[in-house]
């Protein structure tokens, strides 16, 4: 209880104080524990810290706390059928309590129990999905239009390219190196009514195919470790080092993909300027005929996780 009260910035003397419910007053021996360390008030271990520091800069404390809290639970409107006001209406005829997330236009914070969501009418209807209101964000200001060719190149469970064929009415062609985790894509997309094709792990893209490619890029999960917190206590710098260089190699692999004037769209859930920002510039210095548009990041907040989006075309 003293460790969380100065881990806190709190005053120690006017919690432990003995009135009501309080902790009675500190004994001299209860104080002598000192000052918590700086590992533990962060809740790392100490090498993640020096890496915190040294990709976050000045907001690596703030960060750090945040990845201890608890995570938000948000819903993403299924703009293919409703919009967010309408859902939060009907959500709310039905005791569950929303408010609209400041991060994205379609993103609901569920505020209380989010027990049964997934059972609720509304979802079964493809009213709404369960998606961080970031995720939701970086594909909000995409160039992209109802005729516009859509590939997601890293699609995973294709939260986002669900999202980007609901919000501009196109087709979006979804690919993924494991094959099997797009399985659920099919049957999530048909309950949303939006066109999502999947494509094989090895289909035969052609170069200048698709109008914006997004390369949602395998990263280390840095802006969302709070929803799975053994995650920091696994990571390591080999570990971000192997993932750059996955990184490195899928840009270089995808970007031929991308028509001319067409968009590449790169994004991570990191927090960490190697797997953001860096790797962006170290693209750009080995193609010297691709510019940077505009680029974005999020950190860890109470509404949401952290994200980085940048978005490149040829120049």
């Amino acid at each position: 209880m003293l460790g969380a009260v100065r881990s806190a910035d709190l005053t120690e003397a006017d919690l432990f104080n003995g009135v009501g419910h309080a902790p009675t007053v500190l004994q001299e021996h209860e104080t002598e524990i000192g000052t918590v360390s700086e590992n533990g008030a962060w809740n790392l271990p100490d090498d993640l810290i020096a890496l915190l520091k040294t990709e976050v800069g000045a907001t690596a404390r703030d960060q750090a706390l945040a990845l201890g809290a608890r995570a938000p639970v948000t819903l993403r409107a299924n703009l293919a059928k409703t919009n967010r006001s309408d859902l939060q209406t009907l959500l709310a005829k039905d005791g569950i309590e929303t408010s609209p997330n400041p991060l994205c236009d379609t993103a609901l914070t569920v505020i209380g129990s989010e027990r049964g969501l997934t059972a609720h009418r509304c979802f079964q209807d493809g009213l709404f999905e369960m998606q961080d209101a970031g995720s939701q964000a970086l594909v909000s200001d995409l160039p992209v239009s109802a005729d516009t060719r859509v590939l997601d190149y890293c699609a995973g469970g294709g939260g986002k390219a669900l999202a980007i064929a609901a919000r501009y009415g196109c087709k979006v062609h979804a690919h993924d190196a494991n094959f099997g985790r797009m399985k659920d894509i099919p049957k999530r997309a048909e309950r949303a009514g939006t066109a999502i094709s999947v494509c094989s792990s090895d289909h035969p893209f052609e170069d200048g195919e698709f109008d914006c490619v997004l390369l949602d890029v395998p990263c280390s999960g840095s802006g969302s470790w709070r929803r799975a917190p053994d995650s920091k206590w696994q990571f390591s710098r080999e570990n971000l080092d192997e993932l750059t260089a996955v990184q490195k190699t899928i840009l270089e692999d995808a970007h031929r993909l991308v028509a001319p004037n067409g968009t590449l769209a790169y994004a991570t859930c990191s927090i960490f300027e190697s797997e953001n920002a860096l790797q962006i510039n170290a693209f750009l210095k080995r193609r010297p005929d691709w510019e940077m548009l505009a680029s974005q990041s999020w950190p860890i907040t109470d509404d949401g996780d952290g994200f980085f989006v940048a978005q490149l075309k040829r120049s």
